[in-house]
């Protein structure tokens, strides 16, 4: 067996869209105009770097690049295939992602065309590998070029132009068939920039007598500390297409090194092809992966390697978390028509805290394994135990939920299928799915992460029931519905049946996005509202029904930081192209309107420095305090916004811009989503108390609560002992509101642990709040290492306290109560002493 890496060291130049692949032997004589790349490469990359265009994510230079579209672009790779066992009875080339059509040649011969950046290319070529020189080239376009006015108007699409009516030419019907990240073309939230090139990585491998196909491990049942069985399923090719073999399995997992259950299948017969062993092996003192919060993330190898006739071949190890996953939906109550949607973790219901995530670059094949971690890691610091990663984006690579896995991320991982009609009944177009959904299940089939594949985002909601206003769909015509209603649900059962399913997100009862059945996304009834007032008011989440709400928004901008970065230079000015360009085009005035509701009377002539510190409140306000409504609802079992990350930077949905920066928003959530946490709701006139506690620790506390004036003079308070079971959350008492003026102090719950947060239930915005002059005192400063620890009090009620500068903090953009003595862990910055301020 060999391996030969190709990803460094290609060349590439375009050539008119119209070179096919007959034009291979042309290009290959061009003395001139390429460009040296590494791979994974989108031809962005090598443009930029060689001054042929500017960086798409910046200014409005999306514009520039449109152009690409119409070239052909062709990579060559030369290569010494000395490096390989050419002896070996099976050599493979394979190109792990090409965005989105290609043509693949090795030395002067056309291997094959490729149709779908969601699944690799690959091919025997054993017999075309010579033993010095070889050469390896890939004609590769956009794709959109192979779609016709015949074919959109099959399907009831634009012809001609092919853009639809979302502002900026965003989007491109054409898409619908190519199997390309569908955010490519333009979204509310991104530019139009056509992705286009080798996106992963290229290798040659030899096999000889056998070849390992794939090994999948699942847990059958365990429990923490007690014995877990691992079934553990092994695909083994037997390359003699014509005669059998002798081979030995071994199977064998570890932990840190150590072995914890191992067997072996001694003289095992091979046929030719395929040959399924099915395992079952016990491990003792098994420790269980859960989501974080709940618990530990320990994760086990397996180690796979069939020696036949002398020759010993093993499997990359393989990673995996002992954890059990399903979706509960049981009746709640029959008479109301509703059922729960919950996921069962280890047999517990555990809450999804989290946002939906999309690529974290409009140039998706340039994000550094850096910058996943950063990512994730923030993710986790902003107590996230969920991402949703959403349909039309892409499926990430390997180190993205390798992350996961280490971090306890739950992965609701959609199909990559989004906000469109699919020409699901042209059989071609099946093919292309069916192998992407095999590949894809059987890639990330091992991964704890993985918590549900959903079939598409929002396909169902908008093209059926009420939304249906083609009204021509049938059975024999489903228009992408079927992709996800039959396709998916059969890769999946053979691929990873331990792995729930849901069709769509949303999806449930008669609409497809309903408040009694499944999972719901939250924007009509709210952000998307034609009623400004509702869009800004908070209170508004506490009218939410829905089972699970797994998408919904509220916007706000990026630091200053990052506005003069995409700004390129030029001055920030709100009124110019750029500012319009880089803002949500679902925004519509609902910022400014925000901040009137909430903080200023006037907002006619706010200075920049005003309208990102308001802007930014009110967008945390927004995304705290509907978070905590949908997690103090008993029969709610998750809450994920859109969304967490960015493509480019932007005022709009998210709380980590593009260029990684905490948002203030950030700290809203993070808040909101606190393991352990007390929550206040005012419920008919009264206080209700709720603990949560995430954790696998019983735990017990006082509590103090009561009305509380702001200008810190006497507080009426009772004090009160609780106990908040493991991994659950409960009301703990419910107490009637004294009548008095809450414009000058709020009810509070006020509880002994130092690890939990105080909370005050606000019946008014602060705008409306008589609040004294208070100012931050710094009680004391210790320097520890990288951070320094802060400790902080103030003598009344003080609302936004925070430090200006972009270094990352435990906590930032908080209220202080009368006295309260808060600490917080804050990055050096070079040594610089930080100055704390308040918004109001």
């Amino acid at each position: 067996m060999s391996n030969l890496n190709l990803n460094q060291s290609w060349l590439l130049r375009e050539a008119p869209l119209h070179w096919g692949k007959e034009k291979l032997a042309r290009v290959l004589r061009e003395q001139s105009d390429w460009m040296e790349c590494d791979l994974p490469c989108d031809v962005h990359m090598p443009l930029e770097a060689a001054g042929k265009i500017r960086d798409v994510v910046q200014s409005d230079y999306c514009f520039e690049a449109e152009w690409i579209e119409h070239r052909s672009w062709w990579f060559v790779k030369r290569f010494d295939g000395a490096g390989l066992n050419l002896n070996d009875e099976v050599a493979e080339l394979t190109l792990e992602g090409l965005d989105a059509y290609a043509d693949v040649f090795l030395n002067g011969e056309w291997l094959g065309t490729h149709l779908s950046a969601h699944y690799p290319f690959v091919k025997g070529v054993k017999k075309l590998l010579l033993p010095g020189e070889n050469t390896l080239a890939v004609r590769v376009t956009t794709g959109l070029e192979q779609v016709s006015d015949a074919q959109l108007a099959e399907l009831g699409l634009h012809s001609g132009a092919k853009t639809s009516d979302r502002p900026l030419g965003r989007n491109d019907d054409r898409r619908a068939f190519v199997r390309k990240p569908q955010y490519t073309v333009g979204w509310d939230w991104g530019p139009k920039a056509l992705t286009c090139g080798i996106v992963k990585g290229v290798s040659i491998r030899t096999y000889d007598k056998t070849a390992i196909r794939g090994v999948h491990a699942a847990t059958r049942a365990a429990t923490e500390g007690g014995d877990a069985r691992i079934a553990v399923s092994v695909e083994v090719e037997q390359l003699d297409i014509v005669s059998t073999r002798d081979a030995t399995v071994e199977i064998r997992i570890e932990k840190d090194g150590v072995t914890c259950a191992k067997m072996t299948r001694e003289d095992a017969l091979l046929t030719s092809g395929l040959n399924f062993f099915d395992e079952e092996l016990t491990i003792h003192g098994a420790q269980l992966w859960w989501p974080a919060g709940y618990g530990g993330q320990p994760l086990y190898t397996v180690h796979v390697a069939v020696i036949c006739e002398g020759k010993r071949e093993e499997y990359a190890p393989i990673s995996f978390g002992i954890r059990t996953v399903t979706i509960d939906t049981s009746r709640m109550d029959k008479a109301a028509d509703t059922r729960l949607f919950a996921l069962i973790v280890n047999g517990v219901r555990v809450y999804l805290k989290g946002g939906d995530w999309i690529p974290s670059d409009s140039i998706y094949a340039r994000v550094t394994d850096e910058k996943y971690r950063t990512l994730i890691h923030e993710a986790r610091a902003a107590n996230f135990n969920t991402l949703r990663i959403w349909g039309g984006g892409c499926y990430e690579y390997d180190i993205f939920y390798q992350l996961c896995d280490q971090l306890g991320i739950l992965l609701w991982h959609d199909f990559m299928f989004a906000c469109q009609i699919y020409p699901d009944h042209l059989d071609w177009f099946v093919r292309e799915v069916e192998r992407e959904f095999d590949y894809q299940t059987r890639r990330l089939r091992n991964h704890p992460s993985i918590a549900l594949w959903s079939g598409n985002n929002e396909n169902h909601w908008i093209y059926s029931g009420l939304f249906n206003e083609r009204g021509d769909m049938s059975y024999e015509k489903q228009y992408g519905l079927k992709l996800a209603n039959v396709y998916a649900k059969k890769a999946i059962r053979l691929n990873c049946p331990e792995i729930p399913f849901w069709n769509s997100s949303p999806y449930g009862g008669k609409d497809g996005n309903a408040n009694n059945v499944g999972n719901k996304h939250h924007w009509v009834e709210c952000m998307m509202n034609g009623d400004i007032n509702k869009r800004i008011e908070p209170k508004e989440y506490d009218l939410v029904t829905a089972r699970m709400v797994t998408e919904y928004g509220y916007p706000g901008p990026c630091p200053v930081e990052s506005m003069n970065e995409y700004f390129d230079g030029q001055p920030i000015d709100r009124e110019s192209t750029v500012w319009a360009l880089h803002t949500n085009t679902f925004e519509k005035e609902t910022v400014v309107a925000g901040i009137k509701k909430h903080y200023l009377n006037d907002v006619s002539n706010l200075s920049l420095d005003d309208y990102l510190l308001y802007a930014g409140m009110v967008q945390s306000t927004m995304l705290g305090y509907s978070l905590e409504a949908m997690r103090f609802k008993d029969y709610m079992s998750g809450s994920l916004f859109w969304m967490y990350n960015d493509t480019w930077g932007e005022l709009g949905w998210t709380i980590i811009d593009y260029y990684l920066r905490r948002k203030t928003s950030f700290y809203g959530v993070k808040r909101a989503f606190a393991p352990i946490k007390l929550t206040l709701r005012q419920v008919e006139g009264k206080a209700v108390l709720q603990g949560i506690n995430d954790t696998p620790d019983e735990i017990s506390l006082s509590v103090r609560l009561g009305y509380m004036p702001f200008d810190g003079s006497p507080a009426s308070l009772d004090t009160r002992a609780f106990t908040l079971q493991p991994r659950s959350r409960a009301y703990l008492c419910e107490v009637n509101l004294p009548d008095t003026d809450y414009t000058r102090g709020a009810f509070v719950a006020i509880p002994d642990a130092e690890a939990i947060e105080p909370v005050a239930l606000r019946l008014h915005d602060v705008k409306a709040l008589q609040l004294p002059s208070a100012n931050v005192k710094i009680v004391k400063e210790e320097d520890r290492g990288e951070d320094l620890i802060v400790t902080l009090t103030a003598s009344g009620y003080v609302h936004g306290v925070h430090i200006d500068e972009p270094y990352a903090a435990s906590d930032n953009y908080f209220d202080l109560l009368p006295g309260q003595v808060k600490t917080v862990t804050v990055e050096k910055g070079a040594g610089k002493r930080f100055e704390w301020h308040s918004v109001r």
